[in-house]
């Protein structure tokens, strides 16, 4: 477990990259150079910048940088340009008198409620077509229940008809070994009727004699 020293050195690598971080944040949105240890995070009324975030990211700006904790200071490392940004304060008296000269101050500034818009209506779309593939999978699915219930009823009539097969099939052979015993019966009648025959024939001849 890291000891109190390790961990306060650890705290303060952070608060100054924090503060690094978001000092360039505001160079590159505002054109404006504020030194690292001069940032806030709750700007003075007369400071030219001031911060807009998302409603659950308040929390991070309701402290000073330096009193909050490792964890608070990786998030707001992270979340710088994501979550929250910064922006101009038209209520400076810098920018009611002008009194910064060469100071870049763009028109405008995309703000976080502009940015939720263009997310929102960039979810509607995907959200659209989320729908509109879910409805094109869903038919397709139940295109595709239907063929498969259709194969496996032909596959059930094909074991049928096989089976109706065999069975006739057997009829058939049981009909021919029927038909060759009738066959070998009649044999065996005609002989004996040609030998009764034969006896009535000697019978006669011996009594014309």
């Amino acid at each position: 477990m890291a000891g109190p020293r390790s961990s306060n050195l650890a705290r303060s690598e952070w608060n100054k990259k924090c503060r690094e971080r978001l000092s360039q944040h505001i160079q590159n949105k505002l054109g404006i150079l504020i030194e690292p240890s001069q940032v806030r995070l709750k700007p003075n009324p007369d400071d030219v910048y001031s911060w807009e975030k998302m409603d659950d990211k308040g929390h991070l700006f309701s402290k000073n940088i330096s009193d909050h904790s490792i964890r608070a200071l990786k998030e707001l490392y992270r979340e710088v340009g994501q979550s929250f940004e910064v922006v101009e304060n038209r209520k400076s008296d810098v920018f009611r008198d002008g009194s910064i000269s060469g100071l870049h101050c763009p028109k405008e500034s995309n703000s976080y409620r502009s940015r939720i818009d263009e997310l929102e209506n960039c979810l509607t779309e995907q959200t659209s077509e989320i729908r509109h593939w879910k409805s094109k999978a869903d038919f397709e699915a139940k295109m595709r229940e239907q063929a498969e219930k259709k194969l496996s009823e032909s596959e059930r009539m094909i074991q049928v008809m096989l089976g109706d097969r065999q069975r006739l099939e057997q009829h058939v052979e049981d009909w021919k070994i029927i038909a060759e015993q009738c066959e070998e019966r009649r044999q065996e009648l005609d002989q004996a009727v040609r030998k009764i025959l034969h006896c009535l024939k000697d019978v006669q001849l011996e009594l014309d004699s």
